[in-house]
């Protein structure tokens, strides 16, 4: 983000397809990328996979290493272990939360 905010003399800017739908990307640097085009390709639902990919938890998924970091990044709150990140005060449910499960189509 650091880098976004160097940018700001840019005449164009363009930014990830995920920056259109996701207001938690741009949290905090919205005075910055104001006027930048993103483009968001067509890209339907696959609900198998939503079903398979909200069933994971943090406490449950252990098959991917990076999990319970991003589950902290997220949801800005820590899990106990080697891996807290002291950012956070608020413990991790492990529940998705209902905001996150329906999609943003534009800011």
């Amino acid at each position: 983000m650091t880098a976004v905010k160097r940018l700001v003399a840019a005449l164009w800017r363009y930014y990830s397809d995920g920056w259109a739908v996701r207001p938690d990307v741009v949290e905090g640097i919205e005075d910055h990328i104001a006027g930048g085009v993103s483009m968001k390709l067509y890209s339907p639902e696959i609900y198998d996979f939503d079903e398979y990919y909200f069933r994971l938890g943090p406490y449950t998924n252990s098959r991917n290493p990076w999990f319970q970091e991003f589950w902290q990044e997220r949801f800005r709150c820590y899990i106990d272990g080697d891996d807290r990140d002291p950012r956070y005060t608020d413990k991790c449910t492990g529940q998705w939360s209902a905001a996150v499960k329906r999609p943003v189509t534009s800011l």
